[in-house]
């Protein structure tokens, strides 16, 4: 068998002995590189390091033997100039270049979307939703991107230098776009934009009648959302929640979390009733709760919150506004109940009704 050895050396000095030193280094150095790539320095070490210490040798092992494959094959186009053996080097080289971009732009995510947290007085980054999320975005435009380029490698070039083939895709997105386009685009401005999470108290009207939601998941298809007051759950599309009017009981004015919800109960009283008996039986019904119920009052109130305030003044009555504020927007209807169940004790106490009074004098 006769060797050229002058095709040999041209061949050294091809794309192909870039690919070889490439893969040498990465056989090498391929633990720093995935300890470096992975996000188990930004998350909770303690729970999960067992966990990412096996995924990164799983990791370690398969890119190993990709390695030892492009080696075997690297060597084989030296002597066999077939045109499948080169082909298929360069499909895997691409395949670990892609591995490569796909696992430093989750990483950026994570930092990007990331959630602090403290475990044993140290703050972490915790993967969260929207990490999850954007990462499987990313990694679907990955897995296109590597098809495309294998269709250029192999056969299937003519597919794309064929007119018809790229008409037949752009119908098929066009006609398809109202059922998946709008939904998608519509999550990932609303994951995007902050000003909604998951986890959140939200509150709109319907049908001229408040209803308060909290958040549970949302995808790039659907909307859970949870009924507060009956706990039932709903779907919704992504679309359909962008398009709401939403009051988000969940975060203040500068997008940060919300610790001090204000609640307003408005009563209409007797012009008899003066603004400092108000106070006096408002702040008489917090002084039960805490004696008789200590445990959900600093579950559900703020101490030393609570205010009486005049709205308006009416014809026949006075509109007091009564203030008090809750920890926590999950606590809205059941702080509520529990109020108004104590606000009857102490009108009882004090002489002091609720009802509306009449506008007609009917004493004579």
């Amino acid at each position: 068998m006769h060797i050229n050895y002058e095709n040999i050396l041209n061949y050294l000095f091809t794309f192909n002995t870039f690919v070889f030193l490439f893969n040498i280094i990465i056989f090498i150095f391929w633990k720093k590189i995935l300890l470096y790539l992975d996000t188990y320095d930004l998350e909770n070490k303690n729970e999960e390091n067992k966990k990412t210490s096996e995924n990164i040798e799983m990791q370690n092992k398969f890119l190993k033997l990709l390695n030892i494959i492009i080696f075997v094959f690297y060597f084989l186009s030296l002597f066999l100039n077939i045109e499948i053996i080169n082909n298929l080097i360069k499909i895997l080289v691409v395949i670990i270049f892609l591995f490569f971009i796909n696992r430093f732009l989750i990483r950026l995510i994570t930092k990007i979307y990331w959630e602090k947290i403290e475990v044993n007085w140290e703050e972490i980054i915790k993967k969260w939703y929207k990490t999850k999320v954007f990462s499987i975005i990313w990694t679907f435009f990955i897995i296109i991107i590597w098809i495309y380029i294998i269709i250029e490698i192999l056969w299937f070039e003519n597919w794309l230098t064929n007119w018809w083939f790229i008409w037949w895709l752009l119908a098929f997105l066009w006609f398809t776009a109202p059922v998946w386009a709008t939904d998608m685009f519509s999550s990932i401005l609303i994951l995007h934009s902050n000003r909604i999470d998951m986890w959140d108290v939200i509150k709109f009207e319907l049908y001229w009648r408040e209803i308060i939601w909290f958040i549970k998941f949302i995808n790039l298809s659907e909307v859970v959302i949870v009924d507060l007051v009956y706990n039932n759950i709903i779907i919704i599309r992504p679309s359909e929640l962008k398009n709401m009017k939403i009051l988000n009981l969940s975060i203040d004015i500068s997008l940060k979390r919300n610790k001090n919800i204000m609640q307003i109960i408005n009563a209409n009283i007797d012009y008899k009733i003066t603004l400092e008996q108000m106070k006096n039986l408002f702040n008489y019904t917090f002084e039960l709760i805490k004696k008789e119920n200590e445990e959900l009052f600093n579950k559900y109130f703020i101490e030393n919150s609570q205010d009486v305030k005049i709205k308006e003044f009416w014809d026949y009555a006075i509109n007091y506004q009564l203030i008090y504020k809750i920890k926590s927007p999950f606590y809205i209807i059941e702080a509520n109940r529990f109020l108004n169940e104590y606000l009857q004790k102490s009108q009882i106490k004090f002489w002091i009704t609720f009802d509306t009074p009449i506008l007609i004098n009917t004493n004579k």
